[in-house]
């Protein structure tokens, strides 16, 4: 059996996968990060509460984890947890335990995951070459597959920290708006649950919980206009983005979406405005309008990429 797990600010998930067949979890647990001061007292706390991973032969453990891997180690993004793989082997007593950044994990997901786990966007004409992710929650993360002699190779990045980039008068003034309030504004700053919320601040809209979370129910609900201008301008940067990370890789492979808030804007997402945004590259919009873009519905997806690297990498 191999672990899978999935490190964020908020929850951490573990899931068991078999060595072979299809990519189905056998167990799937989900616990609150913020409860336990360290990674090593949450698996300490799993394996006594579940006797499914008590009693699993566990050969390869994989952690996908919100924050830069170097040499097997993390420091975890928003959490007090710093992770190492070769002493978080001995812990558990296995073979071989992984890091991997987050989207570097749903990278692989995307290999994994059956064909009804993705909306499209736009068809495009998928064709051998970069495959690449891009996904708002928390942050901003972004990751892309290449394929090598022995199989995909994901390959993670720090993307979302890369300059906000404005295209129009508008986005102009956001900018400005938030160099007076950050100074230096990245891509995540606009481009997240957080940034979401900074760009509902830019049109002063009425007081509400500050969270992305918020705004988005608000303008969904159609109960506050801001909220709604807020989550407008949200998309089409976020079409924009996409559409960049599209010719950053030639990406014939396809984008796709992952994430918390993809999904929850589908529909908004679906409309002929967004996929437009998606091509509006200039001398280049003819190559991005051949690109295939989709959301991935399964919010697990870093679990079968970590699943899919425990198999095959």
């Amino acid at each position: 059996m191999s672990l899978s797990v999935d490190i964020g600010g908020t929850h951490t998930r573990l899931a068991l996968f078999a060595m072979s067949g299809e990519f189905t979890p056998s167990f799937l647990t989900i616990y609150s990060s913020h409860e336990f001061g360290t990674f090593e007292d949450l698996l300490t706390r799993a394996f006594e509460e579940h006797q499914e991973l008590g009693g699993a032969t566990i050969s390869h453990v994989t952690i996908g984890v919100a924050g830069t891997v170097v040499d097997n180690c993390c420091q975890v993004t928003n959490l007090p947890w710093f992770l190492d793989g070769q002493k978080l082997a001995k812990h558990l007593d296995v073979e071989r335990v992984t890091l991997l950044n987050d989207l570097q994990a749903a990278a692989y997901g995307v290999l994994a995951l059956p064909k009804e786990d993705f909306a499209t966007l736009q068809e495009g004409q998928e064709a051998k070459g970069p495959i690449g992710i891009i996904g708002a929650g928390t942050g901003l993360g972004e990751a892309f597959l290449v394929e090598t002699q022995t199989g995909y190779l994901a390959c993670p990045t720090e993307g979302g920290h890369a300059d906000f980039a404005p295209v129009d008068e508008e986005q102009c003034a956001l900018l400005t708006f938030l160099k007076e309030k950050l100074g230096r504004v990245s891509v995540e700053n606009v481009l997240s649950g957080p940034g979401l919320w900074n760009i509902y601040s830019f049109f002063d809209g009425p007081k509400l919980k500050n969270s992305g979370e918020a705004v988005t129910e608000a303008a969904l609900e159609k109960k506050e206009p801001k909220a709604l201008e807020a989550l407008e301008l949200f998309l089409k940067i976020y079409a924009q983005e996409a559409g960049n990370l599209s010719l950053r890789l030639l990406a014939r492979g396809g984008i796709y979406f992952s994430g918390g808030i993809a999904p929850k804007l589908l529909s908004l997402m679906q409309r002929p405005s967004f996929v437009q945004t998606l091509s509006q590259k200039g001398v280049k919009s003819d190559f991005v309008r051949q690109v295939p873009f989709k959301v991935i519905l399964n919010d697990h997806v870093p679990l079968y990429g970590a699943a899919y690297y425990s198999r095959n990498v």
